[in-house]
């Protein structure tokens, strides 16, 4: 009887010594951490602070749990997941499509957006009639990203389709070389395309290639603990209920339905030549002539932040404290040596005014 009382002593020990869910870890903590990317379907500083799809629905489940958001980026959408698999966040909200292999300890929430998959080539060139057309081309995506899964699925039946995968680079840069004529196809999800095509009007779609998949988050459940994962449901079942999700697509994602190909082509002729936008920049600022119109020539409003960088290295900013501009055309720029003359707001001259600033800063020194 004594050793049947002092198993049963052990086990509650051992039951009661059992380390605290993450849901708890987190609510004790105050904290909820959150790895994402700099990106529109995601993260990005906008003209009025943080904005983002990821952003604004990682805050409003933050404020759910009465806890701080400590929010983070990393360059890839696969970096975003090792994170979590790491234990470094909690969640990787980086606008992430199921049809991504996760690795053990994490799991996919709740879809909150359907999107489909596209192959997309430029504008003007020739159009592939199906995928077998396209295997002749030269396709390039993103190093294990859920477009690669695409094609070797697609290559079961395709066994003639080759493609080029990049570690170096992420969808939408790929989109911008495809844009530019250097890369001939690439594939991308509806809401890539959307959003890419603001600032690279010269992208088209040639075929569609799989049904739709929904764009979700990442979650912890590391030793099997469901804790946080299962109140990450439930407070999205709330937030559909509630309509949040589709103010917060509708605000990110429905005036991109409107697009004016002979405009945006127009429009960025004068704000890049051989210069590479920050683009999620670009294209809020894009957005906001075509949605306020006249209304920017109001050059009292607050500044919209515009920088211009050659790689890296920012070389042309406004000052959002100092500068009352909206709208600048810039000069054209191939690398830190070509800034030296006044052209700058001056080759431009048929430019439509819309406003006028006091002072535009020359810095290369920032990062």
């Amino acid at each position: 009887m004594k050793p049947l009382l002092a198993l049963l002593a052990t086990l509650l020990l051992a039951t009661c010594s059992q380390p605290p869910g993450l849901l708890e870890r987190v609510l004790a903590a105050g904290e909820l951490r959150v790895v994402t990317r700099n990106s529109p379907d995601a993260y990005y500083l906008g003209s009025h602070g943080p904005e983002g799809p990821a952003y604004e629905l990682a805050s409003s489940f933050a404020e759910h749990l009465g806890v701080a958001l400590r929010l983070y980026t990393v360059r890839t959408r696969e970096a975003a997941i090792r994170e979590v698999e790491a234990g470094r966040a909690h969640i990787a909200a980086a606008g992430l499509t199921t049809g991504m292999q996760l690795p053990a300890g994490v799991h996919y929430g709740p879809g909150y957006h359907r999107v489909r998959e596209h192959l997309v080539y430029r504008r003007g060139e020739p159009r592939p009639s199906d995928v077998r057309d396209a295997s002749f081309g030269q396709i390039e995506v993103a190093a294990g990203s859920a477009h690669q899964r695409t094609l070797e699925e697609l290559r079961l039946q395709y066994p003639e389709l080759t493609w080029v995968e990049r570690s170096d680079s992420e969808a939408e840069e790929i989109l911008a070389e495809v844009s530019r004529g250097n890369v001939q196809y690439t594939l991308a999800s509806s809401t890539e395309f959307a959003l890419n095509r603001v600032v690279h009007p010269e992208l088209a779609i040639a075929l569609d290639l799989s049904p739709e998949r929904a764009i979700s988050w990442v979650v912890s459940t590391a030793a099997h603990d469901r804790s946080l994962l299962d109140r990450v449901n439930a407070f999205f079942a709330g937030a559909r209920a509630e309509g949040v999700i589709a103010q917060v697509l509708e605000r990110y994602y429905g005036n991109r339905d409107r697009f004016d190909y002979l405009f945006s082509r127009n429009f960025l002729q004068h704000v890049e030549t051989r210069v590479q936008l920050r683009w999620h920049e670009a294209a809020g600022l894009l957005g906001q002539v075509h949605e306020n119109g006249t209304r920017l020539e109001d050059g009292n409003r607050p500044a919209w932040c515009l920088v211009v960088h050659d790689g890296r290295h920012s070389v042309v900013r406004t000052d959002a404290q100092e500068v009352g501009l909206e709208l600048i055309a810039f000069a054209e720029i191939d690398g830190h040596d070509a800034i030296g003359q006044g052209t700058l707001l001056q080759h431009d001259g048929d430019l439509p005014s819309v406003g006028r600033g006091r002072k535009v800063e020359i810095d290369h020194d920032v990062s």
